[in-house]
């Protein structure tokens, strides 16, 4: 089972998580693997009557079925997983996907829900866009609302406070 945050149907990031997930089990197993994505819709259900619904249909959904695995992709969705994991999928082991070295440091994880945290090179995007485009005046970060995006733009202000610092310089082909 495959937890996502939100419904963003055709979004770069779901997109290659499916590939990559179908292509790594396919690849590795020698039965058949089937993958069911879950779409939380953590934005529509953010109270707590409306995830005790989704709790409730989850745990009715699976109910008989056999899930080997949770795939939670990013933070909310493994935070969503873990409070609860003992109602929907008990005993199953979690893998984390898409959370950065910050964000797994701030949880108290159990010892079977593992990952590898990603790593984002603002900097070196930033550098590499520059190379590519070289007359470029301005760069404009666009984050959305929630805390992974309020995080990654904080640290994308961070960067162009600690490079406005430094002597200017552009990358040379």
């Amino acid at each position: 089972m495959v937890l996502v945050p939100d419904n963003a149907p055709g979004s770069p990031g779901g997109a290659l998580l499916n590939q990559g997930l179908r292509t790594t089990f396919s690849a590795e197993s020698r039965g058949h693997v089937q993958l069911r994505f879950e779409s939380l819709d953590i934005t529509r259900f953010a109270d707590a009557g409306s995830r005790e619904l989704l709790v409730n249909f989850l745990r009715q959904k699976y109910a008989g079925q056999k899930i080997d695995l949770v795939v939670a992709a990013l933070s909310s969705a493994l935070d969503f997983a873990l409070e609860h994991r003992e109602r929907i999928f008990p005993g199953i082991p979690i893998v984390f996907a898409a959370l950065d070295a910050e964000e797994v440091r701030a949880r108290n994880l159990p010892a079977d829900v593992i990952g590898a945290p990603i790593e984002l090179d603002l900097g070196g995007t930033l550098e590499m866009a520059l190379r590519l485009q070289p007359t470029t005046r301005r760069v404009f970060v666009i984050v959305g609302r929630s805390p992974f995006d309020a995080r990654w733009g904080a640290l994308a202000r961070q960067r162009e406070d600690d490079s406005a610092r430094q002597p200017a310089h552009r990358p040379h082909d």
